[in-house]
């Protein structure tokens, strides 16, 4: 039998290894990223406390229900869902709660109505890896991330379905041109999605056969993608949850947060 003197001499060159390959493929490369481009390190921190702001304000006055969703329902519908919705009431006040099929629509049409607040953890976690993965010069994993990032943006956005052209033409807070804009910055980032095409043309394979290294050209075309997705974020972020713009631009004044090259938002906090 081993014993716990051999247990513990086996996990501790368990951890040397596994330290020693987290070095290798983030640790080096995060710091010759901050070493070479100490701007563009500056620009990744500053976007992750714009998405980290704008996700605890949705989190303490954020509304909890879908203001669009609402207003799209006709006066029959909101007059049946105020019959079941008091009916749960009544029966949940009675100390006897039946499962019936007005407390089935109740709960669909909270569920529906809901503005899906929940979702917000995912941009901060997903903020968080993107950038693990630009400072650690992984650059098309990075990418990768962004169109996830992109979808889950239109997935809060809008609840129209289908191709992905008409669900951002579908939303009302943006100009024509500024959807024009994220219809090419979508095609920019399907593009990294699939291997060969942008991988062979935009990444050379002698220099990825290298451990991770710091690249200019590729951190600062994928520094540019991710302030474009941030942008995109919080615009759709405050119409959707009614944040208020004076408050929105005093925390992002607090954190010192530098908006100037959004261009999405930097316009609607100084119009």
């Amino acid at each position: 039998m081993t014993s716990m003197d051999d247990l513990d001499c086996e996990l501790e060159k368990l951890r040397t290894v596994v330290s020693e390959y987290y070095d290798t493929v983030v640790n080096e490369p995060a710091i010759e990223t901050v070493s070479k481009d100490i701007l563009g390190q500056a620009r990744i921190a500053s976007l992750i406390a714009l998405v980290r702001t704008i996700t605890r304000l949705v989190q303490t006055d954020g509304l909890t229900f879908d203001k669009d969703y609402l207003r799209a329902l006709s006066k029959d519908e909101i007059d049946k869902h105020i019959e079941s919705l008091n009916a749960a009431i009544e029966s949940n006040e009675s100390g006897y709660v039946e499962i019936n099929d007005k407390m089935r629509k109740s709960i669909e049409f909270l569920q529906d109505a809901s503005s899906r607040q929940y979702l917000l953890p995912y941009f901060v976690r997903e903020t968080h890896w993107i950038s693990v993965s630009l400072l650690s010069a992984s650059y098309i994993s990075s990418l990768v991330l962004m169109r996830a990032y992109f979808e889950l943006i239109i997935g809060i956005a809008t609840r129209e379905t289908g191709m992905m052209n008409d669900r951002i033409l579908s939303l009302p807070e943006l100009s024509m041109e500024e959807k024009k804009s994220l219809q090419l910055l979508w095609y920019r980032l399907c593009a990294w999605g699939h291997p060969y095409g942008k991988w062979f043309k935009e990444v050379c394979p002698i220099y990825l056969s290298h451990k991770p290294l710091y690249h200019s050209r590729l951190f600062n075309l994928c520094l540019k993608e991710f302030v474009h997705l941030v942008d995109f974020f919080s615009v759709v972020v405050i119409n959707k949850y009614g944040l208020s713009l004076a408050v929105v631009r005093l925390e992002l004044a607090k954190a010192k947060i530098d908006v100037g090259e959004f261009e999405l938002l930097y316009p609607r906090l100084n119009a």
